[in-house]
């Protein structure tokens, strides 16, 4: 059972794997440290994307990449599909910008209160997230484009031509000569036009 469920996911598109491995990073990086060092008062304290002024934003983002990766991985485990398939491109690119977005406004607010309190600092689990959802939204991008241009393609094709087409294709190829194709016939000689009597 483990080994078909691996051969699924290998099975799966490049940018597919990459789209939910960035969603994994990203969910982690919400665990991880956002901001931290000394506050008021002398203590230490450190903060993850769940905690602090952005704790809210936090739990958006694990949210919504949760729905990225179950939307993939729910059919693979034979479970119903979560999103129709001519929307789960488009859904999986909308969910991947918003996470961008509400990143970066908690990188901003986390930034301008480093400022406010100079003890404090950023950390690397802010940085992970916003890199690993910036190239989320890459992938998502590129499967949502790719799902637009199958649709245009099935629109003004027939599917009985692409099917005849790809299996002409390779019998064409064997059927082609190794060697460079005959020169074109010489032009027919030129007539002779009198003008005058």
């Amino acid at each position: 059972m483990a080994n078909s469920y691996l051969r699924r996911i290998v099975a799966l598109d490049l940018e597919e794997q990459l789209l939910n491995a960035a969603a994994a990073v990203t969910i982690a990086g919400v665990f991880l440290p956002w901001i931290g060092g000394g506050y008021l008062g002398g203590e230490i304290v450190s903060y993850s994307g769940l905690g602090f002024f952005t704790g809210t934003v936090g739990w958006a983002v694990l949210l919504l990449d949760i729905l990225v990766i179950a939307a993939t991985f729910i059919p693979l485990l034979g479970g119903p599909q979560l999103l129709q398939p001519r929307y789960r491109d488009l859904a999986r690119l909308a969910a991947m910008a918003q996470v961008t977005i509400l990143l970066l406004a908690a990188l901003s607010v986390l930034a301008r209160v480093t400022v406010e309190y100079t003890r404090l600092s950023l950390r690397f689990g802010i940085h992970i997230s916003v890199f690993s959802s910036m190239v989320g939204t890459l992938y998502a991008a590129l499967r949502y484009r790719e799902y637009v241009r199958r649709t245009h393609q099935e629109v003004f094709h027939h599917p009985d031509d692409l099917a005849a087409a790809q299996t002409r294709e390779p019998q064409m190829q064997a059927q082609l000569p190794l060697s460079a194709p005959p020169p074109p016939p010489p032009p027919p000689p030129l007539e002779d036009h009198r003008l005058t009597p």
